[in-house]
């Protein structure tokens, strides 16, 4: 339910209203920069989804996602999320050269259809767990 609201964030919506009345000016950034560091708790509340408030109490507020991709888009942005996966793939990258099990052109080319097969079927999983939890009645829910 988290990540659900997670990725209402990125989506266009109406600008989060201040303390003092005023709107944020850089909502039409958001799901390029992001909310910045421990500001979840705080932009999230807008997104809270009302069935969540069955499993803890209402006035409580996530400040994380307990999902290292989705706190790192919500405080970086999908520009800070593209670095720190780049970030992570180069060192991997880099520590597998380094050890000698990528050497030529052609492991370089097995790595990176690997690191795309990876990516395509993580996006595929993501819609066939959506698909298998609505089949079990569990709508908005990820298994």
């Amino acid at each position: 339910m988290i990540w659900g609201g997670a990725a209402e964030m990125l989506l266009p919506h109406e600008p989060l209203v201040f303390p003092d009345g005023s709107t944020d000016s850089v909502n039409f950034m958001r799901p390029l920069v992001g909310y910045g560091p421990e500001a979840m708790w705080v932009a999230f509340n807008p997104f809270y989804p009302p069935a969540l408030g069955q499993t803890e109490a209402r006035n409580a507020s996530p400040d994380r996602s307990h999902n290292e991709a989705w706190d790192s888009i919500v405080i970086t942005g999908l520009l800070g999320f593209i670095g720190y996966i780049s970030l992570f793939v180069t060192i991997f990258f880099w520590s597998l050269r380094w050890l000698g099990l990528i050497r030529g052109r052609r492991d370089n080319l097995l790595f990176g259809a690997i690191l795309a097969g990876s990516g395509s079927g993580r996006l595929a999983g993501a819609d066939g767990n959506r698909r298998l939890a609505v089949a079990h009645g569990r709508r908005g829910a990820a298994l």
